[in-house]
């Protein structure tokens, strides 16, 4: 009969043996993502917002939007997640920074 141990052990390799499988996927969905995040940057230096301006609101602003999407598509889905935690950024825009994402459809 296997131990606890090595059933954790176990299960913890199926786990990093799912994250691998979907890693190309990811990683293709995270490069457009970076390309868009750095056109966005790149406006936002030409409207003249100044580096710790953009470095200040849009880590949080982004975190929100994911949360957000999440959020979203759990209620599609009829359930909560129980990793929510991690989506969700601890930073919070500066007070007076708008923090306005345009997701209330």
């Amino acid at each position: 009969m296997p131990t606890q141990g090595q059933r954790d052990n176990f299960y913890r390799r199926q786990a990093i043996e799912v994250w691998e499988s979907f890693t190309p996927y990811l990683r293709s969905k995270l490069d457009a993502v970076d390309y868009m995040l750095r056109q966005i940057v790149s406006e936002m230096r030409a409207s003249r917002a100044t580096s710790e301006v953009i470095a200040d609101y849009l880590p949080a602003a982004f975190a929100e939007l994911w949360a957000d999407v999440a959020r979203k598509n759990d209620l599609k889905l009829g359930r909560a997640r129980e990793w929510d935690a991690m989506l969700v950024s601890t930073r919070q825009p500066k007070r007076g920074s708008s923090s306005s994402t345009g997701t209330d459809d």
